[in-house]
């Protein structure tokens, strides 16, 4: 059974390459490029090693121009099992001396008429009763920054949320799509932007070639990758597949539990007519840490200690970014082993000291508090 395939921008550079390569493997390719010329010749060089190719005229950023390509290719090949969204471009210059006009353009060209791209090959794919694979040529620019060229990141980075969020709704009509993410690859496009020579040069990066790109878009689509899925061509050559469909975060301020808002709501009505404890010395301290205010006894109150650098604390890493005004890294600022120290520093200048003694609470901190690390830290502690 023929395969049969659709590239845009193929041309010229990556999608010339991808033609080639799967005219190579047997497949029938319609070679699209808003050049007449340039995609004959593409079709020509297909034809020459023993491939199958049309040539077609089309500019992507009419939506009128590519349903007619596909319809095209339709007529020539009759079914539809890949489809490959290259065209693209980088913005003309410099963001910040660009005017509305110029960097719109790339953002119509990488994003908007890819998306377009992709719902016209999906009814065609339907109208052909196709199964089939559409690829968008993403970039490894999605993930790192290119100060040269952050309008084509920015697009890139957009097929790369629609790649895995229109995934789902495709492959219920059997159509797998996915995205390819490849590094800065020589080609002409790449080359014409002096910015990016400097760019590569500080970073000791050398260029990849189209063909290694061709390489990993037929890997792409000829294998087996589940649809959604992402394919990095990194800057050193190697393939990856990008696992993550969550990013990685870092948590800055955890948010409380409902239980724990709770909880909070109850508490601030009984402080509510609550005033701040005198300087109760250690006994405060006991009621959380035990008679040597060394070690917590009271697991429902604060859970384990935490302990940094000998410095005994009655608070969780956990309420300590949630609560605390002091970092994480620096406890022992303001929460002194055995000195009743007052909190002085620079970053705890929030601290209402005259009122809350050398806790590092405010007052309305102090009063969300569980009872057990109020009467705690609302006195002059040692801990």
């Amino acid at each position: 059974m023929s395969r049969n395939a659709f590239i845009t921008g193929a041309g010229a550079g990556i999608g010339r390459e991808i033609a080639a390569r799967l005219g190579r493997a047997g497949w029938r390719v319609t070679i699209a490029d808003m050049s007449p010329a340039t995609a004959e010749s593409a079709a020509a060089e297909v034809k020459a090693q023993g491939g199958s190719a049309q040539a077609v005229p089309c500019d992507v950023l009419d939506s009128a121009q590519q349903a007619a390509a596909l319809d095209q290719h339709l007529k020539a090949y009759g079914s539809l099992e890949a489809v490959c969204l290259n065209a693209g471009i980088f913005e003309s210059g410099p963001f910040l001396d660009l005017n509305n006009t110029a960097w719109q353009k790339t953002l119509d060209l990488d994003f908007t008429a890819v998306l377009e791209g992709t719902r016209l090959a999906a009814a065609a794919m339907e109208k052909s009763s196709s199964k089939g694979t559409i690829m968008l040529m993403a970039s490894a620019g999605a993930f790192y920054p290119a100060p040269f060229c952050p309008v084509y990141c920015a697009a890139k980075a957009g097929l790369v949320t629609f790649v895995r969020s229109a995934a789902e709704p495709l492959s219920e009509k059997n159509i797998r799509l996915l995205g390819l993410c490849p590094g800065l690859i020589s080609t002409a496009l790449g080359k014409a932007i002096p910015a990016v020579d400097d760019f590569m040069a500080g970073r000791s990066m050398q260029w990849l070639t189209a063909k290694r790109a061709a390489e990993a878009a037929q890997m792409l689509i000829e294998g087996d990758l589940e649809p959604g899925a992402l394919m990095m061509l990194h800057q050193t050559g190697e393939i990856f597949e990008v696992l993550e469909q969550e990013p990685s975060l870092r948590l800055i301020q955890r948010a409380p539990s409902p239980a724990e808002v709770e909880d909070s709501m109850v508490q601030d009505a009984e402080n509510s007519q609550h005033t701040l404890p005198e300087a109760a010395g250690s006994s405060a301290d006991q009621a959380c840490h035990g008679k040597d205010a060394s070690s917590c006894d009271s697991d429902a109150a604060c859970g384990s200690c935490q302990r940094s650098n000998g410095i005994v604390s009655c608070m969780t890493q956990e309420e300590l970014a949630y609560t605390s005004c002091l970092p994480l890294q620096a406890p022992s600022d303001c929460h002194k082993a055995s000195t009743a120290q007052s909190c002085t520093s620079a970053h705890c200048e929030w601290c209402e000291s005259a009122a809350v003694g050398s806790s590092c609470y405010t007052e309305a901190e102090a009063k969300r508090l569980p009872s057990a690390i109020f009467s705690c830290h609302s006195s002059v502690v040692s801990s």
